[in-house]
């Protein structure tokens, strides 16, 4: 699933490393001592002043954020984008990075059982249940017939007539004549029914092996001990116990295989290597010069590149939203001051022209900084909301403000 759904491998994620939940829970949980004996409303309160503080603080710090994003996509596309080209000159054959697309589009198509094209049996379900007990009713004879063992043999002779029975009850409703092992259809329904069960049986052993092989490539990039490390490492537990029950069904099937080129058995060892010789027999892994491991590494650079590419341009958008967002923001305290200038309000003038000083200059600020990275961003054209007699006028509102303010600490002291 992690080849599936990996935010490398999906589309729009760019660069996201899947912890700003996480860090989003590492700061509530400061609050965890506070609200453990609030009622709920309170509790509720509580968490949403948390959180209103929080995206506070993150909408002040938005350019400097986007800057470091902005410096990290880079830097990891020229990474992603070195590492590829080395890879690449590494293949004894000319590869390009449409080969290694095409690459990427077959290993999804492998993996994903919903995209896959599955065929549907070609025997129908009467006839593979027949032939089945069929098979299963020659076994209990012959091993009826060597056995000496007088518990074992009562147990044979009831599962036989048990077979027997169900034997007779197929054949009466389709009308036919009982098969005997010699028998051209017996074999070719048996052999088409081994290779059907196997070939399924080994196509998930592959897939499940591949995510296995992505999963302690991702592990390895973490040290022991993070949180995404020790997630990794049980989903890894659960896909060798995948692993294992598939391997329990192939070699609990009772009968011997109908085609060489499945094994009699299989152990742990050989089933969870991708590029293991029964895979390769299969056509469950494509033929070429490449070997698979190095495929993997190209698909892995492209995508990181791909990834980088997406995360350049969805930073690059974010800055114009953050400088949209200034000016509108800036637009409607502009609305505002004209409506109280209107009724002669100083008060609310001079609070208004304080709130546009604060934002035109933190504006002001995150587009000098952004335009050192990104320099197609838009001009701001900010205009001044204020003339001289105006700010005079308001600065001596804020001085009366601050006197008035003084006095009463004053005669509250006396």
């Amino acid at each position: 699933m992690q080849v599936l759904y990996s935010p490398r491998r999906k589309e729009g994620f760019g660069l996201s490393d899947g912890e700003v939940v996480e860090r989003l829970w590492s700061y509530l949980r400061k609050f965890k001592p506070i609200s453990k004996e609030m009622t709920p409303s309170h509790r509720s309160d509580l968490l949403t002043d948390a959180l209103l503080h929080y995206s506070r603080r993150k909408a002040e710090d938005m350019h400097v954020s986007l800057a470091m994003s902005y410096d990290k996509a880079v830097t990891t596309y020229q990474l992603a984008k070195d590492d590829l080209a080395k890879i690449l000159n590494q293949v004894p054959v000319a590869v390009s990075e449409e080969d290694v697309e095409m690459w990427r589009r077959s290993e999804l198509d492998l993996i994903s059982q919903s995209s896959r094209s599955r065929q549907s049996s070609s025997v129908t379900p009467w006839k593979k249940t027949y032939t089945l007990e069929l098979s299963a009713f020659y076994s209990v004879r012959d091993e009826m017939q060597s056995c000496t063992d007088g518990i074992l043999r009562s147990a044979l002779v009831k599962q036989y007539k048990e077979l027997e029975q169900k034997l007779e009850c197929t054949e009466r409703k389709h009308k036919v004549h009982r098969w005997e092992e010699h028998h051209d259809e017996y074999k070719s329904t048996l052999r088409l029914i081994d290779q059907e069960e196997r070939k399924s049986l080994v196509d998930k052993l592959w897939r499940e092996a591949a995510e296995r092989t992505f999963l302690l490539s991702l592990k390895k990039k973490y040290p022991d001990g993070q949180a995404i490390a020790t997630k990794l490492g049980r989903q890894l537990k659960t896909v060798n116990n995948k692993l294992k029950k598939t391997i329990s069904k192939y070699n609990s099937i009772g009968r011997s295989p109908q085609d060489s080129v499945f094994p009699e058995a299989i152990n742990f060892v050989d089933a969870c290597q991708p590029t293991w010789q029964c895979y390769t027999q299969l056509d469950l892994l494509e033929a070429g010069a490449v070997p698979r491991s190095v495929k993997r590494q190209a698909i892995e650079a492209l995508c990181l590149k791909k990834s980088a590419e997406k995360e350049l341009w969805m930073t690059c958008q974010d800055m114009r939203r953050l400088l949209g967002t200034g000016k509108r923001e800036l637009g409607v305290i502009d609305e505002a001051l004209e409506a109280h200038r209107a009724t002669d309000n100083v008060g609310a003038v001079a609070m208004l022209l304080r709130k546009r000083d604060t934002i035109e200059s933190r504006l002001d600020y995150a587009h000098k900084l952004l335009e050192t990275k990104n320099p197609d961003l838009p001009e701001l054209h900010c205009v001044p909301a204020r003339g001289n007699a105006e700010s005079d006028m308001s600065t001596e509102y804020e001085y009366l403000i601050d006197s008035e303010s003084d006095g009463e600490d004053d005669d509250g002291q006396v």
